[in-house]
C-alpha cells in the first residue's frame, strides 16, 4: 500500500475571484444609492450586481478557507476537491479513461467513469447542473482544473495516468 499523494490547492484565482465580487457588488450598491427614474434599467443591474457576484464572494472565501487538499491520489482512487462541485472518492476501477485537454487557455484532465450516474447522484442543486453541462460539453462530468492546483498539470495527468495503470482491475 502506497501513502496517499496530497496535492495543495492554488488559491491565486480565488483572490482575484473574491477581488472582482467585492468591486461588482460595490457598484451594485453604488448604482441603488442613486436617485433614478420609474423607468430606468439601473435597479435591476445594480441589484442583479449585488446578488451574482454576492454569491460569487461567499463561494470564493467559503473555498479560500477550505484547508483541505485540492487531490488525493490513493490506492482507492482520486478525491478530487478543486471545485464546488465534489463527488467524493472516483476508484481506479470505475475509470476507464484520463485525458488532459487545453481548453480556452485553460489546461483540463479529463476523468471518464464507467457509470458517471453513480457520482452523480451524490450530489443536487447547482452543482449537479454543472456537472450535467460538464458531461455535455466534455463527455465526462469530472474534470480537474490546472488552475486550481499548485502542481504542473501535465505531470499531474502522467501521474494519475499511472496510477490507473497500476491500480484499475
Amino acid at each position: 500500500m502506497t501513502p496517499p499523494l496530497h496535492i495543495a490547492q492554488k488559491k491565486t484565482k480565488l483572490w482575484i475571484s473574491l477581488l472582482g465580487a467585492i468591486c461588482f457588488v460595490s457598484m451594485g450598491i453604488f448604482i441603488l444609492s442613486k436617485p433614478h427614474s420609474i423607468h430606468s434599467w439601473a435597479p435591476f443591474f445594480g441589484w442583479a450586481s449585488i446578488l451574482f457576484f454576492g454569491l460569487t464572494g461567499v463561494l470564493s472565501i467559503k473555498k479560500l478557507l477550505d484547508t483541505r487538499p485540492a487531490l488525493i491520489i490513493n490506492d482507492n482512487g482520486i478525491w478530487d476537491n478543486t471545485t464546488f462541485t465534489q463527488v467524493g472518492l472516483i476508484t481506479w476501477n470505475s475509470i476507464t479513461q484520463i485525458t488532459h485537454h487545453k481548453v480556452v487557455n485553460n489546461h483540463f484532465i479529463f476523468i471518464y467513469t464507467k457509470d458517471p450516474e453513480v457520482y452523480l447522484n451524490k450530489v443536487s442543486g447547482i452543482s449537479l447542473r454543472i456537472l450535467r453541462k460538464n458531461q455535455q460539453g466534455f463527455g465526462t462530468p469530472f474534470t480537474i482544473n490546472g488552475n486550481g492546483v499548485r502542481f504542473d498539470i501535465a505531470q499531474l495527468h502522467e501521474l494519475l495516468q499511472s496510477e490507473w495503470e497500476k491500480h484499475h482491475k
